[in-house]
Parts: structure tokens; sequence; C-alpha cells
């Protein structure tokens, strides 16, 4: 998916610079959630100054993938679980309700591009891939296929909404500890997306809609489980261990 500029910053700036060159690491999951980040290393890396990335911070922070701290810093946003299932319940109606217009509103010729980028999606599952390349290019082909339905659904206000929506997407996907989601549901998404382009085909407006719902409710489940798992996990091994007390008297 091409950048967008956010917060006022103009395409081709050194703060739209700065914003796609983090925001690109935060969504990739470089950063892991509640990091403080290095600004001075960043602007030396980037090639801009320290204000400019405090700029590019505060878009970030409108995205809701920074927390800007004072007397802390910036800090790579931590969600609490009910705000990420919340955000997801929003996202999946949103791409639902372009699927259900895309359904009604393509012409027949309009398909064809869909279809190839599936084709695409459906290759990563080749054996030459491995998770983190299915992964990234996974992520990659999935903004195109929404991103073509948004083209189809020919409602421009709603499909910019959906797309303000995507890096908060990625953002949760990456920083989901333990997982590997793109990879891990790409055999499944295939499916599902195969389906939704029958739906639209058949211009079956309320299937596509809830077909392409439940697709984005899927990976909101896969968050929700991931985090709880590895919720689990981190209150397990912070336990004392029986007995260890004792041993070491």
């Amino acid at each position: 998916m091409a950048s967008h500029p956010m917060g006022g910053l103009q395409r081709g700036s050194q703060g739209q610079r700065a914003f796609d060159f983090i925001k690109g690491q935060l969504v990739t999951g470089f950063y892991p959630p509640g990091m403080t980040l290095p600004i001075d290393p960043l602007a030396a890396e980037i090639g801009v100054s320290r204000q400019t990335v405090l700029e590019a911070m505060r878009s970030l922070a409108k995205a809701g993938l920074v927390s800007i701290v004072p007397q802390v810093g910036c800090q790579v946003a931590v969600h609490t679980h009910e705000l990420i299932g919340d955000f997801f319940l929003l996202f999946a109606r949103v791409e639902g309700m372009l699927a259900g217009l895309a359904a009604a509103r393509h012409e027949p010729e309009d398909l064809h591009r869909l279809k190839s980028i599936e084709a695409e999606i459906a290759a990563l599952l080749a054996p030459q891939f491995n998770q983190r390349q299915r992964g990234e290019r996974h992520r990659l082909l999935n903004h195109e296929f929404h991103g073509h339905i948004h083209n189809l659904a020919r409602a421009p206000e709603i499909a910019q909404l959906a797309k303000s929506f995507w890096d908060r997407s990625d953002f949760h996907l990456a920083t989901t500890p333990h997982a590997q989601i793109y990879a891990d549901r790409l055999e499944i998404a295939d499916h599902e997306h195969g389906d939704i382009i029958l739906c639209m085909e058949a211009r079956d407006e309320e299937r596509a809609e809830k077909l392409m719902r439940d697709h984005v409710l899927g990976f909101r489940t896969a968050v929700l489980e991931g985090l709880r798992v590895s919720a689990e996990y981190n209150e397990e091994i912070s336990r004392p261990v029986r007995g260890a007390a004792s041993a070491t008297v």
C-alpha cells in the first residue's frame, strides 16, 4: 500500500519520509509495544533533524501507533485487549460495507485484477517461501486485494476511512507476541478471498458483506488469542517456583 500523508505532512517532504520510515518499522513489529523510541538515532538513520522526527511522531500518535508521554518520550503504543478487539469490530464493519457495495457496483471486467491478486496470494503457499517471506508478501498483497475492492465500491469517503485503519491493523497483527498471523492465516485467508470473489461475481451484496466482515473478524480472533496466550505465559513464568526459597537457605 502506498503511504499517504498524515497530520498535515506534505508528500515527498522530510517529515513524510520520517513518518513512512518509522511507520514501516512499527507495522512490521520491529519495535515492541511499550518501547521508548530513540529519537536521535532515528534522526541520524533517516537523515533528518530531531524536530522532523518529533513531527512524524505526533502524526504516528494520531494514527494510534505511538504514545507521547511527558517527561518520558515517545513510546510504541500499548493498547488494552478490549480496545484492540473494539478496533477490529469497527474495521470489520467498514470493510464489509465496502465489499457489499463492490458486489453491487463493479463492472464484470473489474474482477480480473482481483482474481490476479488472489492468485498471487495463493502462490505464496508454495514450499519455496519461508514463514517470514509468506507473511510480509501476504501483508502487501492483502493491501492490494482490499484496496481494489475499495475502488470497485466506488465510495471514496468510506474507502478512505477503511484505508486509515490499515496501518493500525498491521501494527496489531505484527506486535501480537509469539505469532506470525499473516503467515499463519495465509491458507484460510486465501479461501476466504476466493469466496468473496464468487459472491461479487454473483452480485450477492449481503453475502459479500458478511464474508468480508467474518474475514476481518478472523484476524481479530487470532490477535486476541495470541494476546491471551502471551498473558498466560507471562503470568506462568513470573510465578515463584515452589521450594526455590527453601532450597537456597
